[in-house]
């Protein structure tokens, strides 16, 4: 029996019942964002090493934190993590992908103060009252509350809500929908911004680790500063979603180019923007990387149990 690493998944709730019924049947488990790279090795019959970016909304991770920007190595016997975003606390827990301006407030408590934040223009921000905003200021510092993330899903929810595009979401991916379809938009228009191409993602190497973190806190500062230029608004969110999307290409790219020897592999729900993968498609192609294909796979979590079949197919083959 084979499942999610995740216990909260209804998946993985139903098989580890089956398998206490069923005491000669064991459970495996395998890691969420591991299996969305399998799900593409799979419909590709591939078991060598790959270069899988694997971008999604929330999954448990190995330390477990809540993974989500997941760059590995990884073939049919593991994975190896090369990169992901710094990790930011959703205050809150689960309440925080509801309300996202908790996701916005987590990453800006970094580089602002309790005073910047306030003048800020941003509506979410504005209808918290200043008990409120204290409040959730002293549950981010609380080292013992919250739950550590690092999903690029979780990203563009903080966007959203920075660019007055949301204040609560009312399904998964909604946020992520608004800022690829203002993206969208400043491309078509070709609009020549002075912002477009300017938000960059620093690298942090961990030396203990040889892990590559890019951070997301000095991006979210670099989009903050943009939106206090004061500038046409319209204009403003469009360049910022779509520059706030090449930054994430580019930053995948730049890890690839360090990898040429390996198949690139674009999968989990975030790569269901459309202005995303594209981008990074036509990147790798410029870059002659050679990409395997979802194929008729789904790239969201309707191909992960396909992924966890190919892990599982390959272990008992040992």
């Amino acid at each position: 029996m084979i499942s999610d690493k995740h216990p909260d998944y209804a998946p993985s709730r139903w098989a580890q019942q089956y398998c206490q019924q069923h005491k000669t049947v064991k459970q495996q488990q395998v890691q969420h964002h591991y299996s969305h790279i399998l799900a593409t090795m799979a419909a590709n019959q591939y078991q060598q090493t790959v270069l899988g970016f694997s971008y999604d909304g929330t999954g448990l991770g190995d330390d477990g934190s809540l993974w989500g920007s997941e760059v590995m190595l990884a073939d049919t016997q593991g994975y190896r993590t090369l990169a992901h975003f710094t990790p930011f606390k959703l205050i809150g827990g689960e309440q925080a992908i509801k309300q996202p301006v908790r996701i916005l407030l987590a990453l800006l408590f970094a580089h602002f103060s309790l005073a910047d934040i306030r003048r800020l223009p941003i509506h979410a921000i504005n209808q918290l009252s200043d008990t409120q905003l204290t409040n959730l200021h002293i549950l981010w510092k609380n080292t013992n509350h919250g739950v550590y993330c690092r999903s690029v899903g979780r990203l563009f929810d903080a966007l959203a809500v920075a660019l007055n595009l949301i204040q609560t979401n009312q399904f998964e991916g909604q946020a992520g929908m608004l800022v690829e379809a203002q993206a969208a938009l400043n491309q078509h228009a070709l609009i020549a911004s002075s912002f477009q191409n300017k938000l960059t993602i620093k690298p942090i190497i961990d030396n203990s680790t040889g892990i590559t973190q890019w951070d997301s806190q000095d991006l979210f500062k670099q989009i903050i500063d943009t939106i206090q230029t004061g500038e046409n608004q319209p204009q403003l969110q469009q360049a910022l979603c779509d520059a706030f999307i090449q930054a994430i290409a580019n930053a995948s790219l730049s890890l690839a180019q360090q990898y040429p020897q390996y198949p690139l592999v674009f999968s989990g729900g975030v790569f269901q923007n459309k202005c995303l993968l594209s981008l990074c498609l036509t990147q790798a192609k410029q870059n002659h990387h050679q990409v395997l294909p979802s194929h008729q796979v789904p790239i969201n979590d309707g191909g992960l149990a396909l992924g966890q079949l190919w892990y599982s197919i390959h272990q008992n083959s040992l």
